[in-house]
Order: structure tokens, then C-alpha cells, then sequence
């Protein structure tokens, strides 16, 4: 578009993190709402934010179920990939203060599971919110922050507050 003569202009993170409100849900959405509500469009299948009710008992009850049990473990599995392994997601709010600031991967190791059962024990053990802690991954590259920052149509932006100095 630019070549083509358009003002395209972009904005990025200075930062490899996302979620940084604390909103990295390793848990799919589908599961922590009740089996067979409409969630997201589809029955029970697909994310949302609407009709989880009781996300701890919605999970447990799917986790009962052997083949739910096992694409619930599937996408969570996913879900820590694709936010850079369990290595790069970092509990900062969580009811047991011992595992903040903590990586997925130590929690993991910590309880002797392995990190998709960290995940689910987690949610089990938290709050009753999505993912049952507050969360950030850090599955950004620096290389192609860097890149993206030298780039003239290129801003710099961040979510964090504004500090005064002074």
C-alpha cells in the first residue's frame, strides 16, 4: 500500500510481551463454560466471553469427560506454544503469592506435572477468572521489534500509564 502511494502508517510494542493487562488465558474458553451452552457461536466449542457460570466446575466436568479431556489438553498445549513455551508465560497475580512471578514451566516443575497440567491446576487453584490467574506471555521476537522499529512509518506505543516526574 505504501509502494502504491497510501499513508500507511503503524504502531507497536517497545516490549516481547502481550497480555500485559494480565489477560494471557492458557485454558480455551469453551472449556470453562458449561457443556453444551453456545459459547462464541458455536455449542461448546469455540471462545467467548459470555456463559462460563462456574469456570472451575465447568473445567472439571469436561476434564471428567475422556475425550474432552484430551482436546482441552490439545489447545492448551497450543496455547503455551504459541505464546513462546511455558518458559515465557509468567503468573503476576495469583491466590498462593509463592508462584508469582513465576514461569508456567516452574510452576510445572515445582508440582512435579507437566506444563498443560500446571495450566489446569492453575485454574483450578486461582481465581474463578479465565485462566484462574492473571498471566502475560512473552512470545514477542526482539529481533522483529527491533526491525519494526527503525521502519519511518513506525510509532512507538505502550499500554502503561503515564509517570510523572518531578
Amino acid at each position: 500500500a505504501r509502494e502504491q502511494g497510501l499513508e500507511v502508517y503503524a504502531d507497536q510494542y517497545p516490549y516481547d510481551t502481550s497480555g500485559s493487562d494480565g489477560s494471557t488465558v492458557l485454558i480455551p474458553l469453551w472449556a470453562l463454560a458449561p457443556p453444551g451452552t453456545q459459547v462464541g457461536g458455536q455449542l461448546g466449542e469455540t471462545g467467548g466471553r459470555g456463559g462460563r457460570g462456574d469456570a472451575k466446575a465447568n473445567l472439571q466436568a469436561r476434564l471428567a469427560n475422556p475425550a474432552e479431556a484430551a482436546k482441552v489438553r490439545a489447545d492448551i498445549e497450543h496455547e503455551i506454544t504459541r505464546r513462546g513455551g511455558a518458559s515465557r508465560v509468567v503468573v503476576y497475580d495469583f491466590p498462593d503469592k509463592k508462584y508469582v512471578e513465576k514461569s508456567i514451566e516452574w510452576v510445572a516443575k515445582d508440582r512435579g506435572i507437566s506444563p498443560v497440567e500446571a495450566a489446569i491446576w492453575v485454574q483450578l487453584n486461582g481465581s474463578d477468572r479465565p485462566g484462574g490467574a492473571r498471566m502475560r506471555g512473552f512470545s514477542l521476537s526482539e529481533i522483529d521489534i527491533e526491525h519494526i522499529m527503525q521502519q519511518d512509518f513506525t510509532a512507538t506505543c505502550t499500554d502503561g500509564d503515564t509517570v510523572e516526574f518531578g
